[in-house]
Parts: structure tokens; sequence; C-alpha cells
């Protein structure tokens, strides 16, 4: 306990009380002001499950390799509808099956996570990304933006876009 608080506490009983008071008023103003403090704009409930799954969700959005196993369409929609819903998901079946035979298949990773926004059912999620080229060996630094929604089997990512080149 700090010096002020000790000597405080041993002194007269209305210092005592002023004492506690400030540290309630202090813990309340806290709970009260949580999610502003923390940045979270008002959202205010399992959070960091939230996160986790979010996390977890983009993190196979940008490594995974599990689509190149996919026999026909429909598995192909089957794997990548675990990470994306419509409209993102029509886009990147059709955006992977344009490039079948040509795909680079090196998967990208997250470096830094630079904005984490939850609002309800809704979540906004940007970071720095870094992608070594299988064709030529170039390592590539960028930045991902995903737009995800609460479903009814968890968080996708509803929409999305890259900037690779920095």
């Amino acid at each position: 306990m700090g010096f002020w608080a000790g000597k405080i506490l041993q002194g007269e009983p209305m210092k005592r009380l002023f004492l506690y008071a400030v540290i309630l008023a202090g813990l309340g103003l806290l709970v009260l002001f949580r999610p502003m403090v923390l940045g979270q704009a008002g959202y205010y409930t399992a959070r960091a499950e939230d996160e986790q799954e979010i996390e977890r969700v983009i993190e196979r959005a940008v490594g995974c390799l599990e689509y190149t196993r996919a026999q026909n369409r429909e598995e192909l929609e089957r794997i990548l509808g675990e990470i994306y819903t419509a409209p993102a998901l029509e886009a990147v079946t059709e955006e992977v099956l344009s490039q079948w035979r040509t795909d680079n298949v090196n998967p990208a990773s997250i470096v830094r996570w630079i904005e984490f926004q939850i609002d309800g059912d809704r979540a906004r999620v940007r970071a720095h990304l870094y992608f070594r080229d299988w064709a030529d060996n170039a390592e590539l630094y960028g930045e991902g933006r995903w737009d995800l929604a609460r479903t009814d089997t968890g968080w996708r990512i509803t929409d999305f876009g890259y900037d690779w080149g920095y």
C-alpha cells in the first residue's frame, strides 16, 4: 500500500472514509467508462472471445491452404464458407476458380493488428501483412482490411481488401 494511503488509514476515521469513497468512485468510473478507455466504442460484451474468433477467421483467410485440396466447386465453397459469407464468399470462390491452375499457394501472415472494432454483430479489422511470392521469392508487405458479421455459425468475412507493395 502506498505511503500516503497507509498514513490515512492509520489516522482519523473521516480520512479513512474519504479514501474508501475515492477508491469506490474511481472503480465506479472505470466500470462506467471502460468501453471508451479501451477504445471499444460502447461495445461491452464478450469481446475477448469475439476478438479471438475473428483473429482465427482472418488468419485462416490469409494463410489458408485447405482450398487447394478441393475437388470441385461445391467442396471449394464448403471450405471457403468456414471463413467467408455473402457477398465475399461468391467473390472469393470465383477468384479462386479463375486462377485454379496458376494460383500462388504460399500463405500470407499477419505481422501486426492495426485496428480492431467490434460493434454488436459487425466488426472491422485492419492488419499489416507479409507475403513471400513463390514465383520470384520477392517479399511483399501490405495491409489487409476485413469487414465481418456474426452469423449462426460464427464470425465470417463479408468484405475485404488488400493493399500490397510497401
